[in-house]
């Protein structure tokens, strides 16, 4: 039988860090200077992310990038 870990995309952990925090897309595309249509675009396809999204992102929520991405350490 073949075990997988159930992994979450970026939009979806970016989704859960604003939803725990009571941040709003509003708020977080404001601090982090991505524009609101782009960050919205971005958390409803996952494959919209950059990698400098990411990181300004992850810098605003205190979560490195890579635990966004889940890249294993």
């Amino acid at each position: 039988m073949e075990r997988r870990a159930q992994q979450s995309s970026p939009a979806e952990k970016v989704a859960a860090a604003l939803d725990a925090r009571g941040i709003d897309a509003a708020t977080l595309s404001e601090a982090t200077d991505i524009p609101l249509p782009v960050l919205d675009a971005a958390l409803a396809n996952p494959s919209l992310w950059t990698m400098s999204q990411l990181g300004r992102v992850g810098g605003f929520l205190r979560i490195h990038p890579t635990e966004l991405i889940g890249v294993a350490s």
